[in-house]
């Protein structure tokens, strides 16, 4: 069985304060983007990368992947209107030969190679499978700017990426969702909805977080820092 990934650099950077998509911000001149690469690249279990970029950054990004040599990215594609047209764009990039197909969140840069590996173990057994992490806030409803009755945090989790699926399956959504023009906002929704395929959870980490805002960057800046440095053989 080969295992792919498709790492989707979504997100035009408002949030972060950012003219440059956030894919693109750099840390120690390395993209957002090739940052998350790193525990993909590192494994030796997931044979083929995909990027998904904003149209016109493609040869940018290739020329960071060629100074960084990052032998596991294949092929960058430019992304879409919509989240699941950059995912669809980047899994139709993937060799034939991939049977299970990992989609991550560019904007999540931390997350390790040892969960990554878990989440691939669990991914061999399952057609569908989350990283996910339990709630551990209180959780309530904003009624007009009043904190009312929110629901019970105890079977809740907060779902992460990577999301893992069977090819075959995930495209079979796509398709459905194309014939029927839905839109989702992530690959396991659409797969539960459409095909009533519900995933295994795999819990993720607290350190594999999405950098959203100008905070993240500072609060995680050593860890970006080392994460870089690793990528480029330090």
């Amino acid at each position: 069985m080969k295992f792919g990934a498709v790492i989707v650099g979504a997100g035009k950077g408002e949030r972060l304060g950012k003219q440059t998509p956030k894919c693109l911000v750099r840390i120690n001149n390395i993209p957002l983007l090739l940052i998350a690469t790193l525990p993909f690249d590192r494994t030796t279990l997931v044979e083929s990368i995909i990027l998904v970029v904003p149209p016109g950054s493609e040869e940018e990004v290739r020329l960071s992947v060629e100074e960084l040599r990052l032998k596991s990215i294949t092929t960058i594609v430019p992304d879409g209107e919509r989240r699941q047209d950059s995912v669809l764009n980047g899994i139709k990039a993937l060799p034939d030969d991939i049977d299970r197909v990992i989609i991550h969140d560019g904007a999540r840069v931390l997350l390790s190679i040892k969960v990554l590996e878990r989440f691939i173990s669990v991914l061999e057994q399952e057609s569908a499978v989350l990283m996910a992490v339990p709630v551990s806030d209180t959780l309530h409803r904003d009624s007009d700017g009043y904190a009312l009755a929110g629901p019970d945090r105890t079977c809740l989790i907060g779902a992460q990426t990577p999301q893992g699926f069977d090819r075959h399956l995930l495209i079979e959504a796509f398709e459905i969702a194309s014939e029927r023009d839905l839109s989702f906002t992530d690959e396991v929704t659409m797969v539960r909805e459409l095909l009533n395929v519900n995933a295994r959870i795999v819990e993720g980490e607290a350190s594999n977080i999405k950098i959203t805002r100008p905070d993240d960057l500072i609060f995680h800046d050593q860890a970006l820092r080392t994460r870089v440095k690793l990528l480029k053989g330090g």
